[in-house]
């Protein structure tokens, strides 16, 4: 419900303004905070500060977001305006947000929405709804994809990307192992696994490491220049596409490791298990198997 039967008047307010990230064109932090301004100011009401954030709605995990609350009581706010419902965020977590702001004596308020508790509800459930589909349609994506057995995106080091074009139309990418690199791979996971020290495998390999590296950079002629650093060794050595899975991370996406059914294990399970112990379970909580096509 809401914790006004009308909008206040001359009272404190914030102004909370949000985007995706820099490349979302929906709309911008400024127009946002330009019809807020405009809104609050017939309301006779003052906005106290303007808290702007770049992060997606699928949580709370927001930093501007976060500071705008524990201020509240300080500034005795009673409005924490935005554009839209759904700039506050994106998932049917909101309410326990909202139950919190109206504890510390404040609610929220849309500049281009009404001020009802039922329209509120269904703007954060539409959000919510559309932000479960685009999840779906993405993935329904990815499971197409990876149906083919293609690889869609960069080759970790000890592979490179094949794409195979027929009538100027790319019909299958996938990787091909660079045995070289994968002789290298194996003796680091031995190395590792036997001495279970990070910076005696990284300074027993660093000469090597850095050799393979610059004929990778320049095999694949990209300006994705990594170096073999401590921290690269690390993600190497945790890497699960030496064991045949691929860690798909995509923003909006719950992680999911997919399975490439042509992708031969460069190591086996037990010695990257033993290395990365807790992954086991994870890997089979989130697995998403997919069978190649067969016609």
């Amino acid at each position: 419900m809401t914790l006004f039967k009308s909008i206040p008047r001359k009272v404190n307010t914030f102004a909370y303004c949000r985007i995706s990230d820099e490349n979302d064109t929906s709309d911008t932090l400024e127009n946002q905070e330009s019809i807020i301004r405009e809104i609050a100011e017939k309301h006779n009401n003052k906005i106290v500060k303007v808290f702007k954030d770049k992060k997606s709605g699928k949580d709370f995990n927001r930093q501007f977001w976060k500071d705008m609350i524990k201020e509240i009581p300080k500034y005795n706010i009673k409005i924490i305006y935005v554009k839209r419902y759904d700039r506050v965020a994106r998932n049917k977590t909101v309410y326990k947000e909202l139950e919190k702001i109206n504890k510390l004596g404040a609610d929220i308020i849309s500049v281009t929405e009404p001020y009802n508790e039922k329209v509120r509800d269904i703007s954060w459930l539409v959000s919510s709804w559309e932000r479960e589909d685009i999840r779906d349609r993405i993935l329904i994506g990815i499971r197409e994809t990876f149906k083919t057995g293609k690889y869609i995106i960069k080759a970790p080091l000890g592979y490179k990307k094949i794409t195979v074009i027929e009538n100027g139309k790319v019909i299958d990418r996938r990787l091909e192992p660079i045995q070289e690199e994968i002789n290298f791979i194996k003796k680091i996971f031995k190395h590792y696994a036997k001495t279970k020290k990070l910076y005696k495998t990284h300074k027993r390999f660093l000469k090597q490491g850095k050799e393979i590296l610059q004929k990778k950079i320049q095999r694949e002629g990209t300006n994705y220049k990594p170096t073999f650093s401590l921290n690269y060794l690390k993600k190497l050595l945790s890497n699960p596409i030496y064991i045949g899975y691929l860690c798909f991370k995509k923003k909006g996406i719950p992680e999911k490791y997919l399975k490439l059914p042509y992708l031969k294990p460069i190591v086996s399970k037990n010695l990257f298990y033993k290395i990365n112990p807790t992954m086991k379970e994870e890997i089979k909580n989130k697995l998403f198997y997919f069978k190649p096509n067969t016609k």
